[in-house]
């Protein structure tokens, strides 16, 4: 389902008369709304921002701010990662990071097991809204979901992509939702600066796939720090 509003309409005009056509976008932690399991979900926050990240990334018209940079702005400002549910915080951080725009998402899983993912587009200089979306499933659907979700971004901000752009998003190192878990977690412990329990998240996900590319790239940087 797309919302198309105006902002979006003069955003994609001035940026089609550019040069190159780049978007910086940053991706800020999803809210949990379940109402089933919603402490067990809690990692997700963090899991589902990092995972929208990967999979736009895949897109060479968008410029994605790492996770890494999003935190040292956080810091600076004073803020938390949950204290950026609040707009005029999100906006702050995002002209700092030089975003164009920032994503601002939520999940639900309802008592029937259904899992609803939101995500929206805000304008970083207007602070309005570019653009929202939604997709609905299991919980067990989840990577399909989110894959869903970045080619309806990526459709709703006029981006044509190429068959080995749609070829990426489509393939992906982890499709295993425990290990999504411990990564996630270590994503979570990193960021509080418990890095030894982020190692052993990480380890914990790369236990139950040996492949989860993103879990070896954060271990590595945490075994760096711990040395």
């Amino acid at each position: 389902m797309m919302r198309s509003i105006l902002p979006l309409f003069c955003l994609i005009v001035y940026l089609s008369v550019s040069i190159s056509f780049s978007l910086t976008v940053g991706v800020l932690p999803f809210s949990n709304n379940s109402l089933s399991e919603k402490e067990a979900l809690e990692p997700l926050c963090k899991g589902l921002g990092e995972m929208m990240t990967t999979e736009l990334s895949k897109i060479k018209s968008l410029k994605m701010i790492e996770r890494t940079d999003l935190n040292k702005i956080i810091q600076e400002l004073g803020l938390s990662m949950s204290g950026l549910t609040d707009e005029s915080a999100a906006q702050k951080a995002g002209k700092l990071l030089g975003a164009d725009l920032l994503m601002m998402g939520s999940f639900n899983q309802g008592f029937d097991g259904e899992m609803r993912i939101d995500a929206r587009l805000v304008n970083v200089e207007t602070g309005e809204t570019v653009t929202a979306e939604e997709v609905t499933g299991k919980k067990k659907k989840l990577f399909n979901l989110i894959k869903k979700l970045s080619f309806q971004i990526a459709d709703d901000l006029d981006l044509s992509l190429s068959k080995e752009e749609k070829k990426a998003i489509n393939k992906s190192d982890n499709e295993d939702l425990n290990a999504l878990m411990f990564f996630s977690k270590g994503l979570d412990a990193e960021d509080k600066g418990d890095f030894k329990t982020a190692k052993e998240m990480y380890e914990k996900a790369l236990s139950i796939n040996d492949d989860y590319r993103q879990a070896q790239e954060r271990l590595t940087i945490v075994n760096n720090i711990l040395q």
